[in-house]
């Protein structure tokens, strides 16, 4: 284990130090990257391809200021309004499109990844966990990232979990949005973690410096969507709810998680699951979902046999 980690550390520093060698929030990439080659084993190609030509901003100012100057004025207000919010950090995956109304096309328009990041309210632990959060929403949004049917007019868009759809004639769906971010944070929780055991192995001393700083149980902890990512704690500790999910998270096939899931529970119930918790971000005391999860947790736990932790906002 220690030297996995150790190997990880190294590769990190060969990968960082191509690009942000003197970035001022060089420590803060270094561990981010360090952890995220932990978590992915098979995908260290494509992290290196995603920390080399992903735009990386981080500046002591509101994101609203940050960002207007890199994107378009109607993406930032689009932002706005998609996140009452406006959360100090958010990224790009480099996917939109173009809708040409008058000849019923639509075209895609790639574009590097960013990751924008505003510590005007942030620490540096903070800033860690919002980078590798960031981060790896990127990362599971890179294969199978959108589809375009011209025929009957409409786009999708896939970040891990998340589905958008466009078509046309405006309309516009979000599927999974706030599932997808429960389990990011559950994820980041989990890499995060290294960073510890890291510690005791490196001599670089501005960067042992550096993690002297940091305080590890805030790191440890849950830092974003707390009102809702507590729900999903005893489940995402379950080896076969994990593995319903974590396999199809970077290669897209949401289809087939969609259909492992349904068939473990032996009825149709994922859009549901799902939406309860877009509705419970915004309505935490809805009892009608909030009944589907327990349910939904209780089946795992009873199929497993395995005596339950509570966990607690």
């Amino acid at each position: 284990m220690s030297k996995n980690l150790l190997t990880n550390y190294l590769q990190a520093q060969n990968i960082i130090n191509k690009t942000y060698q003197n970035h001022p929030y060089y420590n803060h990439l270094l561990l981010s990257c360090f952890v995220l080659l932990t978590k992915y084993p098979k995908y260290h190609t494509l992290i290196e391809d995603i920390m080399s030509s992903t735009e990386i901003i981080i500046e002591n100012a509101p994101l609203q200021e940050i960002l207007k100057d890199i994107i378009l004025p109607e993406q930032l207000e689009e932002e706005k309004k998609l996140d009452d919010c406006f959360y100090p950090a958010t990224s790009f995956s480099g996917i939109s499109f173009i809708f040409d109304k008058e000849k019923h096309i639509i075209h895609l328009d790639q574009t590097n990844p960013l990751v924008a990041i505003s510590t005007y309210l942030y620490d540096d632990t903070e800033t860690i966990e919002a980078l590798t959060h960031e981060l790896n929403h990127i990362i599971k949004s890179i294969y199978n990232s959108h589809f375009i049917d011209n025929k009957e007019g409409y786009c999708q868009e896939r970040n891990g979990l998340q589905i958008v759809t466009e078509y046309l004639d405006g309309r516009f769906f979000s599927e999974n949005e706030y599932l997808d971010e429960v389990i990011n944070v559950l994820q980041v929780q989990e890499m995060l973690k290294n960073i510890r055991l890291l510690k005791p192995l490196v001599n670089n001393k501005p960067l042992v410096n550096f993690l002297n700083t940091i305080n590890f149980t805030r790191l440890e902890s849950i830092l974003s969507y707390e009102n809702i990512a507590y729900l999903l704690e005893n489940l995402w500790h379950l080896p076969t709810f994990k593995n319903i999910f974590e396999p199809h998270l970077i290669t897209g096939n949401i289809s087939l998680l969609k259909q492992q899931f349904n068939a473990y529970l032996n009825q149709d119930c994922f859009a549901a699951f799902s939406y309860s918790f877009d509705t419970l971000f915004y309505n935490p005391d809805n009892t009608e979902c909030l009944e589907l999860i327990k349910n939904i947790e209780d089946f795992f736990y009873y199929k497993e046999n395995i005596p339950k932790k509570i966990y607690k906002k």
